[in-house]
């Protein structure tokens, strides 16, 4: 079915719905076509009837209709392209040729602009308040799955995240779904058992790719935090700087230190543990190191 535009003009607005919001329709083809509203110059226009309803700007040369005909864009079109209704077009000239005397021209293209506020108004509103109806399922949803997962044990990984959609960067978040963007999850309809039962094994799997995510990133802060604890024992007792020795990269390298370093993350590395160690064994380790370095030196020379 493809309407045609036929709006009344509401002088009651005490309705809900008023009545410039109603339409006819009139069968074109039989095939359904989109509509767009323009509530300017008052038509509800699939594209296809556009060509043959609509009154190219370009095309006129009535000064009368360039200065008080309202022509307005169209989806799909280029915009400078302009476009009114031929039947709103005639019917606004006739009217506006109608008025007698420069003032109750003024008046009557107030009271046009006045109905085309209003409509546009309503529009808006009821475009708004549907959205925050949609934004509310969806976050009643959101709820709901979270709830549903966290008693499945992955509270963990919900809280990850929050956390993660809060403060999270563009490389932290690399490689993961926000719990927002899932699609189970953003989706503007209720959640039911029958709804949670078609989604459960999906939200699962995503719930280990997170697990396995979270898992990934606390294990590489501890990694770095462990490498920065021995780089500051390295610095307070290492040799002066014009000496030969190790560098920093040798140092998380020696074995002494990759043992802290690859502890498992139950095991809490301490400064006491690494200044102990560097204590007894880096003068044994940096002769070693330099020995080895002056041999490689050596044959490299030939």
């Amino acid at each position: 079915m493809v309407f045609r535009h036929q709006i009344f003009w509401a002088k009651d607005t005490s309705k809900t719905v008023p009545v410039f919001a109603c339409w006819f329709s009139g069968q074109k083809t039989g095939t359904p076509q989109q509509c767009n509203i323009d509530w300017c110059i008052r038509v509800r226009l699939c594209s296809n009837l556009l060509s043959e309803s609509g009154f190219d700007e370009s095309n006129k040369s009535d000064k009368i209709i360039l200065r008080s005909v309202p022509f307005h864009s169209w989806p799909g079109r280029r915009p400078k392209e302009k476009f009114c209704f031929v039947k709103e077009k005639d019917g606004f000239v006739q009217a506006f040729n109608a008025c007698q005397g420069k003032d109750t021209r003024k008046e009557f293209l107030a009271k046009r602009k006045a109905g085309v506020k209003a409509r546009k108004d309503w529009a808006d509103s009821v475009s708004e308040n549907r959205s925050k109806e949609l934004e509310d399922i969806r976050k009643q949803r959101s709820k709901a799955i979270e709830s549903r997962l966290t008693s499945l044990g992955h509270g963990k990984e919900i809280e990850y995240l929050k956390d993660l959609e809060k403060t999270g960067s563009l490389s932290e978040r690399r490689g993961l779904i926000l719990f927002s963007d899932q699609w189970e999850v953003k989706q503007s309809k209720p959640l039911t058992d029958k709804n949670w039962n078609s989604i459960e094994g999906t939200m699962l799997e995503y719930m280990q790719d997170v697990k396995t995510h979270r898992l990934k990133k606390e294990r590489n802060e501890l990694l770095s935090a462990r490498r920065s604890l021995i780089a500051d024992e390295w610095r307070s007792c290492r040799s002066p700087s014009n000496e030969f020795q190790p560098s920093l990269l040798d140092i998380w390298l020696w074995k002494e230190m990759k043992y802290f370093i690859d502890l498992p993350p139950s095991i809490t590395v301490t400064t006491e543990m690494v200044r102990d160690a560097m204590t007894l064994r880096l003068p044994a380790f940096i002769t070693s190191w330099r020995d080895e370095r002056l041999l490689e030196m050596s044959c490299t020379m030939g």
